[in-house]
């Protein structure tokens, strides 16, 4: 891509074809470098010379206006996910003011862009049965971003979990509501929602979050009773919270367990995960994060974490 220069304006007939392939090349590769936490492939955004938002069009007759800025709107996402891969993957030392700073503009960054693609949706295809579906994707590349950007906070929060799970299943259940013979013609022709849920990404994007979560579960019983910031009301609210995450990532993985459109690939990873999971769901009931099961605890979520 860059030994032809496509990452640059070019003249001619194809000028907009290259400009489309360096996007396409771009787009997956800041998906699969987040996914993978693996650097970019590509150089960095300060040597892209492509204008944005795009103008051009590749074919007059098949792309609309509103193509256009839905495609520009989903090259900024891909910007944005690079941008917390970087925060996350580089060894730049940063003082806690610093990274504050950094994710503070990110946040604002994102949130001007789910602003922006929501009116879009809105403004756009206001008519469509499956507007909805179309803002639940939205949402839920939203709140995945918020997730990763929590791992470089030195705060987290279960909310951006829970509103990526209840999003999941939001859509997963808007795309199953009707039987296959009583959905129209526009029922089926939903392709934002069907790639979002049924592709490797979104179960690639699942599985992060519960190692995710897991980590942060596993920071909260290392620093019991030694935490002196942790008082036990604190502890009790950050475990009620966890567990309600807990219970609806187990639903969503016995609800995905069901489809029969899962990739092949993670089949075994779902059984393995529901099992595991379920344990731990049931000892946090029983039991809670106690001194005296601490040890035990924190060895069965370290035992859970090469299993899923």
């Amino acid at each position: 891509m860059i030994q032809f220069n496509y990452h640059r304006p070019t003249e001619g007939n194809f000028s907009v074809l290259k400009e489309r392939i360096f996007w396409s090349v771009h787009n997956l590769d800041k998906e699969l470098s987040l996914l993978v936490d693996r650097p970019s492939q590509l150089p960095i955004n300060d040597y892209i010379a492509l204008e944005l938002p795009l103008k051009e069009k590749l074919n007059e007759q098949d792309e609309s206006d509103t193509f256009i800025k839905l495609l520009s709107k989903r090259i900024e996402l891909h910007k944005l996910q690079d941008q917390v891969n970087y925060l996350k993957l580089t060894t730049t030392k940063r003082s806690q003011e610093e990274t504050s700073e950094v994710l503070k503009e990110f946040s604002s960054n994102l949130e001007k862009w789910r602003i922006s693609m929501s009116l879009l949706i809105h403004t756009e295809y206001s008519g469509l049965p499956n507007l909805q579906e179309m803002i639940g994707v939205i949402n839920l590349n939203y709140y995945f971003l918020l997730i990763e950007m929590d791992q470089v906070s030195s705060s987290e929060s279960f909310q951006f979990t829970l509103q990526f799970l209840s999003s999941s299943f939001g859509l997963l259940l808007t795309d199953s509501s009707k039987p296959e013979s009583d959905k129209t013609n526009a029922d089926k022709a939903k392709p934002t929602t069907k790639i979002s849920m049924n592709s490797l990404f979104w179960y690639k994007k699942f599985f992060k979050v519960i190692k995710y979560n897991l980590n942060s579960l596993l920071e909260i019983a290392d620093s019991v009773p030694e935490s002196s910031t942790v008082t036990p009301l604190n502890l009790s609210l950050k475990l009620s919270e966890f567990n309600g995450n807990l219970q609806l990532m187990i639903n969503l993985l016995r609800y995905t367990s069901q489809g029969h459109i899962k990739p092949s690939c993670y089949s075994e990873k779902i059984d393995t995960a529901i099992t595991t999971l379920s344990s731990l769901n049931m000892e946090l009931i029983k039991n809670g994060i106690v001194l005296q099961n601490k040890d035990s605890l924190i060895h069965d979520i370290q035992r859970f974490q090469t299993l899923i």
